[in-house]
């Protein structure tokens, strides 16, 4: 299956993702925006700091989907059953058979990083055409 079809198999659940994470970094933008004076300097200030963490929290999710942090979780989970179950047989008998394992869940899972992605862009983009039309 290719990417965009993956893409399109799971589209409910990216726009529900896209729509949370629009009304999250929202609010956090409308906290920030009525708190403070200099109301269009701290719009243009709160859309970048909203649209980078989207993209940060992006990027992390894509990171963790291509496997990144599967050598540390093996590891963790080797030395939980070293200690609690050593009498039993491991799930596993190495980390290329558990990368294989994972790499089959992973594939049929939605990407929410993309919807992630999308929306720190929008915010991004909000915060660039605030700064060019306040000439900061």
């Amino acid at each position: 299956m290719k990417f965009k079809d993956r893409f399109i198999k799971h589209w409910k659940i990216n726009l529900i993702v896209f729509l949370a994470s629009i009304a999250v970094a929202g609010i956090v933008f409308l906290l920030v925006f009525f708190l403070n004076n200099q109301v269009l300097k701290v719009a243009c200030d709160t859309s970048f700091v909203c649209g980078g963490a989207l993209i940060g929290v992006g990027l992390l999710c894509w990171i963790a989907k291509e496997g990144f942090f599967d050598f540390g979780t093996y590891g963790i989970k080797q030395f939980g059953h070293m200690l609690f179950n050593r009498d039993a047989p491991s799930k596993y008998d190495d980390f290329a058979q558990y990368k294989e394992v994972k790499n089959d869940k992973r594939y049929d899972a939605p990407d929410y990083y993309l919807s992630l992605l999308a929306a720190g862009a929008l915010y991004i983009i909000a915060a660039i055409v605030l700064c060019i039309v306040l000439g900061m």
